[in-house]
């Protein structure tokens, strides 16, 4: 994806300039977004209606685009010409990306993080990911968080007892057993995991949310039966594409004290952010997806044949 700057003037990019009027050209469809924009200004959170993209960016600024052109998208209004950033898609959709708080650290990201947590203290676990679902439902975002180690009424109990009004939280939290139980025969599937993650994100923008964040934790991986570290790998390293297209912040969790470290350092080759010490760095580890998939099956593949 490329990143383009605009002023209010023409680009290349678009069928015609950034109008700074547009109320003229609008049906009374495209006023009914306006208001909407208009409600959400004091939050200044994305918010996605009626088939357009809507943003207001940190000075107040609004964004229109009418995707229903997917080959040259028209911006409608840029109410205060001024547009700080817009990311330009394959496919012709322009796109804002909110930047988040993720609770645990005053810097703001973008959305769409997908996230590793190698971790082996549970405390500073739980306090973090209590800050990051508190911080999410701030933000007017839907909440998904898949336990393993203990059961949701417990999980529940635990953010609790760290300060999270649980009950406040409710219709806009999702709180369910780990990945598997999602999947058919209760075996997990990388591919049906993925369908699940996208639609999970396009089902919280068509309700409202601002966007929405998820945590899982990943032990349940290592109970035979349930999955393979090879099923696991793939879907890790190709949840990277789902997000660029549907971006839910992520936090894959993995306990240290249960993972041997070769698989560990796999997982660190698909995740682009890693938490360290309470803090979301850059992961140097990370490998862009399609060339870690290309080298990891071949790398097994060489096993295989050496066995």
């Amino acid at each position: 994806m490329n990143f383009f700057r605009f002023s209010g003037i023409a680009s290349p990019h678009l069928s015609q300039p950034l109008f700074p009027s547009f109320i003229e050209r609008c049906t009374e469809h495209r006023r009914s977004v306006v208001e909407t924009v208009s409600r959400c200004a004091e939050e200044k959170r994305a918010v996605r209606r009626f088939g357009f993209f809507l943003h207001t960016d940190s000075g107040g600024d609004y964004i229109i685009v009418d995707q229903n052109s997917t080959t040259n998208p028209v911006v409608f209004s840029n109410i205060g010409c001024k547009i700080h950033h817009t990311i330009c898609t394959k496919g012709g959709f322009m796109e804002t990306r909110r930047k988040i708080s993720l609770g645990f650290t005053d810097e703001l990201f973008d959305e769409g993080h997908h996230i590793i947590y190698v971790y082996n203290d549970d405390n500073e676990r739980k306090q973090t990911l209590a800050r990051f679902l508190e911080e999410g439902y701030a933000e007017h975002e839907k909440l998904l968080y898949l336990v393993n180690d203990i059961s949701p009424d417990e999980m529940r109990g635990e953010l609790r007892s760290l300060g999270v009004d649980v009950e406040k939280m409710q219709k806009d939290f999702d709180l369910t057993g780990p990945h598997y139980s999602y999947c058919p025969d209760n075996y997990f599937s990388s591919n049906f995991m993925l369908d699940m993650v996208g639609g999970y994100y396009d089902r919280a923008i068509k309700e409202g949310y601002s966007g929405a964040r998820g945590a899982g934790e990943m032990s349940w991986a290592l109970i035979e039966g349930r999955a393979t570290i090879p099923d696991l790998i793939d879907y890790e390293a190709k949840l990277n594409g789902i997000l660029r297209n549907h971006p839910l912040t992520t936090v894959c969790q993995y306990d240290a004290r249960r993972f041997d470290g070769a698989v560990i350092m796999d997982m660190l080759s698909c995740h682009p952010m890693m938490i360290v010490r309470g803090q979301l760095v850059k992961n140097p580890f990370f490998v862009e997806h399609e060339v870690f998939l290309r080298e990891y099956r071949a790398r097994h593949e060489h096993h295989a044949h050496a066995e």
